[in-house]
């Protein structure tokens, strides 16, 4: 698997001397499944290699998720920016929204910066001083390089991670173990506090679940999640179906029952079941 390096720092000296440091090591070592995919002193670069505006009208566009590859970045933390306080923590979060898998390397004069690190949960591959002598630091760069070259030869292809909000606490579950979202109802009425607020449901609650049979209660509108994961098709107005764990249909006159892959029997209208069909082509 191609691993596509990332450097970013807000001193042009510091960005060339890495990148010529990695392109003259993979030239001696004739190494050709490493490539620098970007170099650059703007973060905002780099951030658009994960998601991008859909137009060019303002802040208020639709962002678009880019195809995820395997990468490894070095991102100094505490680089310029025209906006306040965005620095590399910021920067790797915000990665981290659309990418858990690929690997993260700080650079930086300081390491006050960890417990920040560790809160986020950047999950960072390592940190590099720059108050290394030349010959360390160079060394270091190296040793993450092909520490994250042999973690790519020994990783899947990489999956497409979703992100949902669930409590207070964001979590990440790769596509093909969602199996539907759909709305809580009356009829889900149970005695837990994650469901209900004493009698009342939570306005918009919307239920995960997935293919192992766990539920997981979201904290955004069915609506929401119709928009931001492409890959689950709409069903009525109550449920998101993720086709790749659909097994099974039993059709009726006047309803269809889709058997999921948790073994969950969702009952649908026939219009419903044959727009979700229709959807299935064009895809």
């Amino acid at each position: 698997m191609l691993l596509n390096v990332v450097i970013c720092d807000d001193k042009e000296e510091s960005v060339s001397h890495l990148r010529k440091l990695i392109e003259n090591y993979l030239f001696i070592q004739e190494i050709d499944d490493v490539q620098i995919e970007l170099a650059t002193t703007n973060q905002h670069d780099v951030l658009e290699l994960f998601v991008k505006k859909a137009g060019l009208t303002g802040e208020d566009d639709e962002l678009i998720k880019q195809p995820l590859k395997q990468r490894v970045l070095f991102l100094d933390i505490n680089f310029g920016s025209d906006l306040p306080h965005f620095n590399g923590i910021e920067l790797g979060r915000a990665i981290r929204r659309y990418d858990v898998s690929s690997d993260i390397v700080y650079v930086t004069h300081q390491t006050g910066e960890l417990s920040d690190v560790i809160e986020y949960k950047i999950a960072p591959l390592g940190f590099i001083s720059k108050m290394y002598s030349q010959d360390k630091f160079d060394h270091k760069i190296i040793e993450y390089l092909m520490a994250a070259r042999e973690r790519s030869h020994m990783s899947t292809p990489v999956k497409k991670m979703i992100e949902f909000k669930i409590g207070y606490e964001r979590h990440h579950y790769p596509l093909e173990e969602v199996c539907y979202i759909r709305v809580l109802n009356e009829d889900d009425k149970r005695n837990d506090a994650d469901y209900f607020d004493g009698d009342k449901l939570y306005k918009g609650t919307a239920l995960l679940c997935l293919k192992n049979g766990a539920e997981k209660v979201l904290t955004k509108r069915l609506n929401i999640y119709e928009k931001d994961i492409p890959e689950l098709l709409k069903l009525g107005r109550f449920h998101l179906i993720n086709p790749l764990n659909h097994i099974k249909t039993i059709e009726g006159s006047k309803k269809v029952t889709l058997v999921m892959a948790n073994d969950d029997e969702i009952n649908i209208p026939r219009k419903a079941y044959d727009d979700y069909r229709k959807l299935l082509k064009k895809g």
